[in-house]
């Protein structure tokens, strides 16, 4: 899609870019939950495009919070295991500190 600026025409890349690479890191997730202990390749691919979102969209941040805090949700309902909850979160730690590397070197 293109904009319009006062200097002429641009392409909003940041909101397009993140949309695929949330829906990405959102299969990983449901690929994750399915699965009653998830394997270390699952988790590491979910904290791969958990790095690749957050690269691709500077509010990124915002949605994984909810994100997290709807898996905390889960977990109070009684319907996700603490195991799994840990693991999850500590995927997404992992992919943030890696997309913070990436971003300040």
């Amino acid at each position: 899609q293109v904009g319009t600026r006062l200097g002429g025409n641009s392409v909003a890349l940041r909101e397009f870019w993140g949309v695929p690479a949330l829906l990405v890191q959102n299969a990983w997730l449901v690929a994750t939950l399915s699965s009653a202990r998830p394997s270390r390749w699952c988790l590491l691919a979910f904290a791969g495009s958990t790095c690749l979102f957050e690269a691709c969209w500077q509010f990124a941040p915002f949605v994984l919070l909810l994100q997290m805090l709807s898996l905390l949700g889960a977990h109070v309902l009684m319907c996700l295991p603490r195991r799994n909850l840990g693991e999850i979160a500590a995927a997404l730690v992992l992919g943030t500190v890696a997309a913070l590397a990436a971003s300040f070197g």
